[in-house]
């Protein structure tokens, strides 16, 4: 007889024991479900957390690439519209330059066109800087 009470204690333990890692399961899981993170504390899952923290620096650095790229096409566009403009003004000092060889033109005409040609040429230095 007294060897059944102790199987019998024994079977109520171990349910026990069951039941209780159950509800520490559930609890747990309630945990995650309510707050999202499938880790709350780094002992949680010291692996998972690494590996959490690894992504996130990862994430930190595509965005800094990002921030950058967005730095460089802003400095880009910038560059290329003021080349865009030099290269305009410096095909109309051509023009004028042409133009001035031509034996037509009087000395009003060839003053005009210096002057027409000096004031490109200060675009081109404003342009420049």
């Amino acid at each position: 007889m007294g060897l059944s009470r102790i199987t019998q204690r024994s079977v109520s333990d171990s349910a026990l024991r069951g039941l209780q890692a159950s509800l520490a399961r559930t609890a747990t899981l309630q945990n995650q479900l309510s707050s999202g993170k499938r880790i709350s504390n780094p002992s949680d899952d010291p692996s998972g957390t690494a590996s959490a923290m690894t992504f996130r620096s990862q994430r930190s650095a595509a965005e800094q690439h990002l921030r950058n790229i967005d730095g460089a096409t802003g400095r880009l566009n910038t560059t290329d519209s003021a080349l865009t403009d030099l290269s305009d003004r410096l095909n109309k000092i051509r023009e004028l330059m042409v133009r001035s060889q031509s034996g037509a033109l009087s000395t009003e005409g060839r003053s005009a066109l210096s002057a027409e040609v000096s004031a490109v040429r200060g675009n081109v230095v404003d342009i420049y800087n």
